[in-house]
C-alpha cells in the first residue's frame, strides 16, 4: 500500500495541524492573511491548491519556513532538487515581495532529518 500523499493533501494536513497549534479558527487566519473562510477551508479539505501569494503570507503569518507545510512525519515531501525547482518558478513572485531566498521565509529550504516541534 502506497502511503505517500500528495502535495495538495500534505500541504491541507500541515495547515491544519498549524493553524489548531495556534488555536485559531479558519475564519481569523481567513481575516488575518486577507482571504476568504472558504479559501483556508478549501485549502484544508484538499480541494484546492494556495497560490504562491497566499503561501508566503501563511508563512509570514506563522513565523515558519515554507517547507514547514511540505514536511511529512520526519522527511521533507520534497526532494531538495525538486525544492530548488519549485524556489526557482516562485522566484519572480518573491522577488516581487522583497523577499531574498535566504531570508526568513525560504529559510528553510533544505532537507532535514527531525523537525523542532
Amino acid at each position: 500500500m502506497n502511503d505517500k500523499k500528495s502535495a495538495r493533501e500534505l500541504f491541507a494536513g500541515n495547515l491544519q495541524k498549524i493553524r489548531r497549534e495556534h488555536k485559531i479558527t479558519q475564519e481569523e487566519l481567513a481575516e488575518k492573511i486577507g482571504v476568504s473562510p472558504g479559501t483556508i477551508s478549501n485549502i484544508e479539505r484538499g480541494l484546492s491548491f494556495p497560490m504562491a501569494e497566499t503561501i508566503d503570507k501563511l508563512s509570514s503569518f506563522f513565523n515558519l519556513p515554507v517547507t514547514e507545510f511540505f514536511v511529512s512525519g520526519q522527511e521533507n515531501f520534497i526532494p531538495q532538487s525538486k525544492i530548488e525547482q519549485i524556489y526557482e518558478v516562485f522566484k519572480p513572485y518573491v522577488d516581487n515581495l522583497g523577499i531574498e531566498k535566504n531570508g526568513r521565509n525560504f529559510s528553510g529550504i533544505h532537507n532535514h532529518s527531525s523537525r523542532n516541534d
